[in-house]
Protein backbone atom coordinates (compact mmCIF):
# COMPACT_ATOMS: atom_id res chain seq x y z
CA UNK A 1 0.00 0.00 0.00
CA UNK A 2 3.01 2.49 0.00
CA UNK A 3 3.69 1.89 -3.54
CA UNK A 4 0.26 1.54 -5.18
CA UNK A 5 1.56 0.91 -8.60
CA UNK A 6 2.84 -3.09 -7.30
CA UNK A 7 -0.92 -3.26 -6.21
CA UNK A 8 -2.13 -2.45 -9.56
CA UNK A 9 0.43 -4.62 -11.51
CA UNK A 10 -0.88 -7.73 -9.77
CA UNK A 11 -4.42 -6.55 -10.78
CA UNK A 12 -2.99 -6.31 -14.24
CA UNK A 13 -1.71 -9.40 -14.23
CA UNK A 14 -4.75 -11.44 -12.77
CA UNK A 15 -2.87 -11.85 -9.26
CA UNK A 16 -5.11 -11.27 -5.78
CA UNK A 17 -8.35 -10.68 -7.31
CA UNK A 18 -11.37 -10.80 -5.21
CA UNK A 19 -14.66 -10.39 -6.10
CA UNK A 20 -15.95 -9.30 -2.49
CA UNK A 21 -13.45 -5.82 -3.07
CA UNK A 22 -14.49 -5.29 -6.70
CA UNK A 23 -14.58 -1.79 -6.08
CA UNK A 24 -11.45 -0.84 -4.80
CA UNK A 25 -9.57 -2.86 -7.45
CA UNK A 26 -11.87 -0.83 -10.07
CA UNK A 27 -10.99 2.32 -8.34
CA UNK A 28 -7.22 1.64 -8.64
CA UNK A 29 -7.34 0.40 -12.40
CA UNK A 30 -9.47 3.67 -13.49
CA UNK A 31 -6.58 5.54 -11.27
CA UNK A 32 -4.02 4.10 -13.05
CA UNK A 33 -5.44 4.44 -16.01
CA UNK A 34 -6.18 8.16 -15.83
CA UNK A 35 -2.33 8.79 -14.55
CA UNK A 36 -1.90 6.83 -18.27
CA UNK A 37 -3.63 9.83 -19.81
CA UNK A 38 -6.78 7.93 -21.15
CA UNK A 39 -10.04 9.84 -21.11
CA UNK A 40 -13.11 8.62 -19.62
CA UNK A 41 -14.12 6.11 -22.29
CA UNK A 42 -11.20 4.11 -22.33
CA UNK A 43 -10.69 4.03 -19.22
CA UNK A 44 -14.32 2.74 -19.12
CA UNK A 45 -13.42 0.38 -22.06
CA UNK A 46 -10.08 -1.00 -20.59
CA UNK A 47 -12.03 -1.72 -17.25
CA UNK A 48 -14.14 -3.90 -18.92
CA UNK A 49 -12.12 -5.73 -20.97
CA UNK A 50 -9.97 -6.65 -17.70
CA UNK A 51 -12.74 -7.56 -15.90
CA UNK A 52 -14.18 -9.89 -18.52
CA UNK A 53 -10.75 -11.24 -19.17
CA UNK A 54 -10.00 -12.37 -15.41
CA UNK A 55 -14.46 -13.04 -14.49
CA UNK A 56 -14.69 -10.11 -12.28
CA UNK A 57 -17.86 -8.37 -12.70
CA UNK A 58 -18.84 -5.01 -11.21
CA UNK A 59 -22.12 -4.60 -9.38
CA UNK A 60 -21.69 -1.01 -8.96
CA UNK A 61 -21.68 2.05 -11.50
CA UNK A 62 -18.37 2.27 -12.86
CA UNK A 63 -18.80 5.54 -14.17
CA UNK A 64 -19.36 7.02 -10.74
CA UNK A 65 -15.98 5.41 -9.88
CA UNK A 66 -14.09 7.04 -12.80
CA UNK A 67 -15.47 10.44 -11.89
CA UNK A 68 -14.64 10.10 -8.10
CA UNK A 69 -11.20 9.24 -9.62
CA UNK A 70 -11.02 12.24 -12.14
CA UNK A 71 -12.18 14.56 -9.16
CA UNK A 72 -9.78 12.82 -6.55
CA UNK A 73 -6.98 13.49 -8.98
CA UNK A 74 -4.22 12.29 -6.85
CA UNK A 75 -1.76 9.96 -8.69
CA UNK A 76 -0.88 6.18 -7.59
CA UNK A 77 1.38 6.05 -5.50
CA UNK A 78 4.94 4.65 -6.43
CA UNK A 79 8.27 4.07 -4.95
CA UNK A 80 8.30 6.64 -1.91
CA UNK A 81 10.66 6.62 0.60
CA UNK A 82 9.96 4.95 3.96
CA UNK A 83 12.04 4.61 7.15
CA UNK A 84 11.26 2.66 10.46
CA UNK A 85 13.19 3.73 13.27
CA UNK A 86 13.85 2.82 16.55
CA UNK A 87 10.94 5.08 18.14
CA UNK A 88 8.54 3.09 16.10
CA UNK A 89 9.25 -0.21 17.43
CA UNK A 90 9.74 1.16 20.90
CA UNK A 91 6.14 2.10 20.66
CA UNK A 92 4.47 -1.06 18.64
CA UNK A 93 6.36 -3.01 22.02
CA UNK A 94 5.29 -1.46 24.63
CA UNK A 95 1.59 -1.19 23.32
CA UNK A 96 1.00 -4.40 21.79
CA UNK A 97 1.64 -8.22 22.55
CA UNK A 98 -0.17 -10.09 19.65
CA UNK A 99 2.15 -11.14 16.75
CA UNK A 100 -0.54 -10.12 13.89
CA UNK A 101 -1.08 -6.74 16.22
CA UNK A 102 2.62 -5.85 16.18
CA UNK A 103 2.77 -6.36 12.13
CA UNK A 104 -0.74 -4.07 10.96
CA UNK A 105 0.76 -1.78 13.63
CA UNK A 106 4.35 -1.62 11.67
CA UNK A 107 2.56 -1.45 8.10
CA UNK A 108 -0.10 1.71 9.92
CA UNK A 109 2.85 3.59 10.97
CA UNK A 110 5.04 2.68 8.00
CA UNK A 111 2.04 3.35 5.68
CA UNK A 112 1.61 7.10 7.77
CA UNK A 113 4.57 8.29 7.12
CA UNK A 114 3.72 8.30 3.29
CA UNK A 115 0.20 9.08 3.43
CA UNK A 116 -0.87 11.29 6.60
CA UNK A 117 -0.92 14.84 6.52
CA UNK A 118 0.76 17.32 8.76
CA UNK A 119 -1.99 16.94 11.61
CA UNK A 120 -1.09 12.85 11.36
CA UNK A 121 -4.59 12.06 9.31
CA UNK A 122 -4.72 10.20 6.17
CA UNK A 123 -7.66 7.67 4.69
CA UNK A 124 -7.27 4.13 4.58
CA UNK A 125 -8.87 1.10 3.10
CA UNK A 126 -8.71 -1.78 5.40
CA UNK A 127 -9.51 -4.61 2.84
CA UNK A 128 -6.12 -2.96 1.01
CA UNK A 129 -4.11 -3.29 4.58
CA UNK A 130 -5.35 -7.06 5.10
CA UNK A 131 -4.44 -7.87 1.49
CA UNK A 132 -0.91 -6.09 1.91
CA UNK A 133 0.07 -8.26 4.97
CA UNK A 134 -2.02 -11.26 3.67
CA UNK A 135 -4.25 -11.45 6.75
CA UNK A 136 -7.81 -12.55 7.10
CA UNK A 137 -10.11 -9.29 6.43
CA UNK A 138 -11.95 -9.97 9.01
CA UNK A 139 -10.02 -10.25 11.75
CA UNK A 140 -8.04 -7.61 10.86
CA UNK A 141 -11.14 -5.41 10.85
CA UNK A 142 -12.47 -6.84 14.27
CA UNK A 143 -10.00 -7.93 16.07
CA UNK A 144 -6.37 -6.32 15.49
CA UNK A 145 -7.73 -2.67 14.59
CA UNK A 146 -9.65 -2.50 17.17
CA UNK A 147 -6.62 -2.90 19.35
CA UNK A 148 -5.05 -0.09 17.72
CA UNK A 149 -7.71 2.39 18.31
CA UNK A 150 -8.00 1.19 22.12
CA UNK A 151 -4.54 1.17 23.05
CA UNK A 152 -4.10 4.31 21.29
CA UNK A 153 -1.69 4.12 18.09
CA UNK A 154 -4.48 5.38 16.08
CA UNK A 155 -7.81 7.46 16.32
CA UNK A 156 -10.84 6.74 14.31
CA UNK A 157 -12.47 9.85 12.94
CA UNK A 158 -16.16 10.34 12.18
CA UNK A 159 -16.67 10.81 8.30
CA UNK A 160 -19.89 11.24 5.70
CA UNK A 161 -17.36 10.00 3.10
CA UNK A 162 -16.84 6.72 2.20
CA UNK A 163 -16.84 4.54 -1.40
CA UNK A 164 -19.78 2.77 -0.99
CA UNK A 165 -22.59 1.77 1.57
CA UNK A 166 -20.78 -1.87 1.79
CA UNK A 167 -18.13 -2.07 4.71
CA UNK A 168 -15.42 -3.68 2.90
CA UNK A 169 -15.48 -1.08 0.22
CA UNK A 170 -15.49 1.87 2.91
CA UNK A 171 -12.54 4.33 3.10
CA UNK A 172 -12.13 5.26 6.75
CA UNK A 173 -9.96 8.31 8.00
CA UNK A 174 -7.61 7.65 10.87
CA UNK A 175 -5.30 10.21 13.02
CA UNK A 176 -2.20 8.65 14.19
CA UNK A 177 -1.25 9.81 18.39
CA UNK A 178 2.70 8.91 17.87
CA UNK A 179 4.61 11.20 16.04
CA UNK A 180 5.77 10.00 12.05
CA UNK A 181 9.24 10.64 12.00
CA UNK A 182 9.81 9.28 8.38
CA UNK A 183 13.73 8.42 9.22
CA UNK A 184 15.37 5.48 10.42
CA UNK A 185 17.76 2.69 9.47
CA UNK A 186 15.53 0.22 8.13
CA UNK A 187 13.83 0.96 4.28
CA UNK A 188 10.79 -0.48 3.24
CA UNK A 189 11.46 -1.92 -0.10
CA UNK A 190 8.54 -2.63 -2.59
CA UNK A 191 6.18 -2.46 0.51
CA UNK A 192 7.68 -5.47 2.33
CA UNK A 193 7.13 -4.57 6.20
CA UNK A 194 7.32 -8.12 6.90
CA UNK A 195 11.10 -7.91 6.10
CA UNK A 196 11.65 -5.11 8.85
CA UNK A 197 9.10 -7.09 10.99
CA UNK A 198 10.87 -10.21 11.03
CA UNK A 199 14.26 -8.44 11.51
CA UNK A 200 13.29 -6.74 15.20
CA UNK A 201 11.28 -10.14 15.69
CA UNK A 202 8.02 -8.40 16.76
Amino acid sequence: MINELIEVQEYLEGKNIDQRFSYRICYMLASYYRDQGLDHQAIRERIFEWGSKYKCFFDFKVNSVIYRVFEDGTPLRGNCPCYINEDDISEIRSRFDSKNTRLVALALLAYGKVCANKNGECDLSLYGLARWLGLDYANLSSRHFRELIDFGLITRIDTKHSWTKGTRQKMIRIRFNVPLVNAGDDTVVDNNVVAIFNKYKL
